[in-house]
This record gives C-alpha cells, structure tokens and sequence, in this order.
C-alpha cells in the first residue's frame, strides 16, 4: 500500500493484540515504509469478561473472532485515533493491494467526488451466518417509520423479496470518519446490534451488518466501486478492470503461496456472479 501511495504516503496504523509489542518489529515496519508514511501501533484490549451471550449451534470460532467482528462493525469507527482524519481505509493482515504503481489517490478521489464510503469486491454471506439479522433490520427500519431505500430494495433483497445475504467485502473499505460516528440512524443501528448480541451469538460480521445500513441509509453517489488496481484477501482476489488474463496471473502470482489452497479469481470482484445487483448498482471508478 505504502508503495502503490508514493506520490502522496499517508498515515498508517496497526492495531493489534499484543504481537506487535516488540520494539524491534515495530522499528523494522518502520524502516520498511520509510521516513515519509507515519507509522503507529495501537494494543487493543478486548475484556476478558463475557460481553455478549454464547454462541448458539454449532458455531466453533474462538472468542476472539467475535472480538474482532465487534472490533471492526462499532469500535473501529469509533476508536479515538480516527479523531485525527477525515477517511480512514480499512485492510486486514491478509489483504493486498497491487497494480499500476503509483495508484491514483483514493482519499482525494473521494474528498473531490464527496463520497462517503467505497468497496472494491462483493461477496455472499453464509446463511448461518446472518440468523436474524434480516428481522432485526426490518423491526428496525418499523420502529424509525422508513420504508426500504431503492438501493436497500434492489441491492439486498432476491427475487423472492427475501434477503439476498449479498455483502460488500468490508475488509476492504474506505469510509468518511464521520460515516459511523455522526450518522444518527447509522449509530442507532449499530447500537441496536451490539445490544442485540448477535455478533457473539450467531457471529454476525461487520460485512452484512454495514451493508444493511449502507444500502439503506446512503445516497447511490455516495458510495464508489473502486476497480483501477487488484486486491488479495486470503484466498479471494481480483485484479484491475481490463487487466488481461496473463498479467493478471503475474501479478496476483507473489501471493499464491500454499499449493494446498485453491484460489478464487472473483469475477469482475463479484461471488458468486458479476450479475448481482450489488455489484454494479454503484457508480465504479475504473
């Protein structure tokens, strides 16, 4: 990312749980990026006491990837370090971005267009995954008296006026700080979940949870599609709009590293069809 940026390095900041603690990691991050992108570590402390009810069925993640759903659907966009910008641009340690070096700068694309929030690929949630978050959704959106946005209607629902489970892959995302702190239905439905405790329950992501409210409660050019260089997460990638086949491979090559792991090439960064309404409702930046 720092590479792909040069023309205009910004900020970083990695938040952990203690394995970046050593000095003389930090100190080699630091060295990697180079004097000109600002680098901080932030040790996030999760309570060791139960904060949400246990998992129900055969859910079998550890208590930790709860934590981090939660981290990441209400505490992230709330974190005091986020006081400091404008945007903040989300990446786990499994994502990737590579491409055309330098990429154009997506903060000023966004800051010039007045967008609010932008995703690069689209996937589907597992069913299992997503108990009850629809009809908590519906008595939310009741309870506010709001009819279902257009985007809501078209994006997050199937032909069968169900839920579609269709999510922005919200590992990688870029926000507007004020998006989820200054929103007020925004927060009102974040706090609804969090009090539900759904996410330790029926391990609700932040993608389903933040697409709801997206699809909803967002403007259709407030939120962009950004498809001008390639994106890696774990076993998922796509690359740059019109990039061709073989260079493709080339690029994405660097990260297929374990031979017992099959990749996944999303279609124009869409699972399971680029036909899903969700994956070109929005304007894209190519």
């Amino acid at each position: 990312l720092s590479l792909l940026l040069s023309n205009n390095p910004r900020p970083v900041v990695i938040f952990h749980e203690g394995d970046f603690d050593n000095n003389q990691t930090q100190q080699s991050l630091a060295q990697i990026l180079g004097s000109r992108t600002p680098l901080a570590f932030d040790r996030i402390e999760f309570s060791k006491k139960s904060v949400g009810p246990s998992p129900v069925g055969r859910i079998t993640y550890p208590r930790s990837y709860f934590d981090m759903c939660r981290f990441f659907t209400l505490m992230l966009p709330n974190h005091p370090l986020l006081s400091l910008f404008t945007f903040y641009w989300r990446l786990d340690s499994h994502s990737y971005i590579f491409g055309p070096k330098p990429i154009k700068d997506p903060f000023e694309l966004m800051e010039e267009q007045q967008i609010q929030y932008a995703f690069i690929m689209v996937n589907e949630e597992a069913e299992q995954y997503a108990t009850g978050l629809w009809s908590l959704f519906q008595t939310f959106l009741t309870d506010h008296h709001l009819k279902p946005s257009a985007a809501f209607h078209k994006t997050q629902t199937n032909q069968s006026t169900e839920y579609s489970r269709v999510v922005i892959f919200t590992n990688f995302a870029i926000a507007r700080v004020s998006l989820f702190r200054d929103h007020e239905l925004m927060r009102a439905w974040l706090h609804l979940v969090d009090r539900n405790g759904g996410i330790y329950r029926y391990r609700w992501g932040d993608a389903p949870i933040h697409t709801l409210a997206l699809t909803q409660f967002l403007q259709r050019n407030e939120i962009v599609r950004l498809r001008y260089f390639g994106y890696f997460h774990r076993r998922e990638y796509v690359c740059a709009n019109g990039t061709q086949q073989q260079l493709c491979k080339q690029e994405v090559k660097p990260f297929l590293t374990n031979p017992h792991v099959q990749y996944l090439n999303y279609d124009d960064g869409c699972h399971p069809s680029s036909k899903i309404p969700l994956c070109h409702y929005y304007p894209e930046i190519k």
